[in-house]
């Protein structure tokens, strides 16, 4: 790890742990088939080819080869109909009568991966949750984030979501990534944290907060003044705003920033006014993370409020 670039962060043993991408996620309403189809297509226009390997549905009990696909029955049906991608067909039929699903393609790589997560998940209220997540190499030009998140805004309707820099890490090896994940995240702002399983359940009432990138749904534009923003942006020219067509884009500076606390530069001056202007909408009483640094200082929320609040982190 630089002391100025963090990319690969380490165990005591020196295993990889976890390492930074790009990523772009977005809390959802709902899914509908169309939707499924939409974002599927989405992702293989951001996937190079060669990168497009591996898939996951509820129904395969691992990885296996988009390829060469282990089909169900609904699978072979709709591979002698000529459909692409026949392994989807119990995905859609998931998707239709409203139950839980996930599907997630993988490039097979440990790091600097090509990943992409869409999922719906019912909590033990009967209630649904769904995201789409993808996550590209930090290297990956940020015109290409901007160009997906943009794509993303005109097409599908979302609560929230956020894209720029994030941490990435083996969920078998969530608390040792955390416990690595802590002391960076204490200097880099701007290098999103990560934890799927217990923030996805807040979205429907809260926003996770900002990063390069930041997604407002209608749920969450009646509830903050479009003045708010606008003085933000008129405060710092660095800082633009879009109306997409299901919400607005929020962009804090030309492009992702590691927000490094110690040296900040212009654009970290713009996720921090986007922060801060943001932060009544912000989650409170997020569970604590995992790891020795989260569970020790009882921060998390710290780590939330970080741009509002710069001394809580």
């Amino acid at each position: 790890m630089s002391s100025s670039r963090p990319s690969h962060l380490a165990d005591p043993a020196g295993a990889v742990v976890a390492h930074v991408v790009c990523d772009l996620t977005a809390y959802l309403p709902f899914v509908t088939v169309a939707s499924l189809q939409l974002l599927v297509a989405w992702y293989r226009g951001l996937c190079p080819p060669d990168r497009f390997v591996h898939y996951a549905i509820p129904e395969t009990m691992d990885w296996d080869d988009i390829d060469d696909p282990l089909l169900t029955a609904q699978g072979r049906a709709a591979e002698a109909a000529g459909e692409a991608l026949p392994f989807l067909a119990p995905v859609r039929t998931r998707v239709a009568a409203g139950r839980p699903f996930h599907i997630l393609f993988w490039d097979g790589l440990d790091t600097d991966c090509y990943c992409f997560n869409l999922r719906c998940v019912r909590d033990d209220a009967k209630k649904d949750h769904a995201f789409v997540r993808v996550t590209m190499p930090a290297s990956v030009d940020p015109g290409v984030l901007l160009g997906a998140a943009r794509e993303l805004a005109d097409n599908i309707p979302y609560l929230s979501g956020h894209g720029g820099y994030a941490f990435a890490y083996d969920p078998d090896r969530k608390f040792d990534a955390f416990t690595a994940i802590y002391p960076v995240a204490r200097r880099y702002w701007g290098i999103d944290v990560e934890d799927l399983n217990e923030t996805l359940p807040l979205m429907g009432s809260a926003i996770k907060g900002a990063n390069w990138l930041t997604l407002l749904g209608a749920p969450f534009l009646e509830t903050l003044a479009a003045e708010t923003l606008r003085g933000v942006a008129n405060a710092n020219p660095r800082v633009q705003i879009e109306g997409r067509k299901h919400g607005l884009l929020i962009r804090a500076g030309s492009a992702p920033t590691y927000g490094d606390r110690h040296r900040p530069d212009p654009d970290f001056h713009a996720l921090m006014a986007v922060g801060a202007a943001l932060d009544p909408l912000i989650v409170r009483g997020h569970p604590t993370f995992s790891g020795d640094g989260f569970i020790d200082n009882d921060n998390t929320d710290g780590w939330f409020h970080r741009f509002y609040d710069p001394r809580g982190w």
